[in-house]
């Protein structure tokens, strides 16, 4: 599985038409080739209000190729649809709250993604060195441990469909609770 770090940008959102004026990465500019040219997941969001004036969520304006890779989505697909259509659960998962904290705060949101790769039985072959941020454990202390072991028993289901989506070659992501390491490690 392959995950990255993912960067996101909102507008002030204020006329229902912005999603069809804004155009970061496709523009030929120096900002927008920059940034199409990323290899992490860039987007630009305008916030979608309801009649009370609360941020209730977010239009995609413009993406990087990057970001409709990560989504799975083409970039004619991703824009000016909203982040609750695409992505309904992010709403029950905080995911969404988390974005709008983005907006609403001006502070960045920070992914703390590991990347790893199992074989075929499911054990880890190989992982990034986020891990010991992100979970406390060394990468060489899970090579071999079987995936599954360190996820929360009740995201099981959301891991075996992720599974199955990925053993029939199908894009798929998730986010699951992850067992932390019962020892601190150097550095963590």
């Amino acid at each position: 599985m392959k995950t990255g770090s993912f960067s996101a940008g909102a507008g002030d959102g204020g006329r229902p038409d912005d999603a069809a004026e804004v155009n970061v990465f496709g523009t030929g500019s120096f900002t927008g080739i920059t940034l199409e040219g990323l290899i992490d997941p860039c987007v630009w969001y305008v916030p979608v209000h309801d009649p009370t004036g609360q941020i209730v969520d977010l239009r995609y304006v413009d993406a990087n190729r990057a970001a409709c890779d990560y989504n799975g989505v083409s970039r004619e697909e991703l824009l000016g649809r909203t982040l609750m259509e695409l992505f309904p659960a992010h709403g029950h998962t905080g995911m969404l709250q988390r974005y709008i904290d983005v907006v609403e705060s001006g502070e960045p949101l920070l992914l703390d993604d590991v990347v790893y790769e199992t074989d075929e039985r499911g054990h880890f072959l190989w992982m990034s060195p986020s891990v010991q941020r992100v979970l406390g454990w060394l990468p060489e202390q899970l090579i071999d441990t079987r995936a599954w072991a360190l996820v929360d028993p009740d995201d099981l289901t959301r891991l075996e469909t992720h599974s199955a989506c990925a053993t029939a070659n199908r894009k798929s992501s998730f986010d699951a609770r992850c067992e932390h390491s019962p020892q601190p490690t150097p550095h963590s």
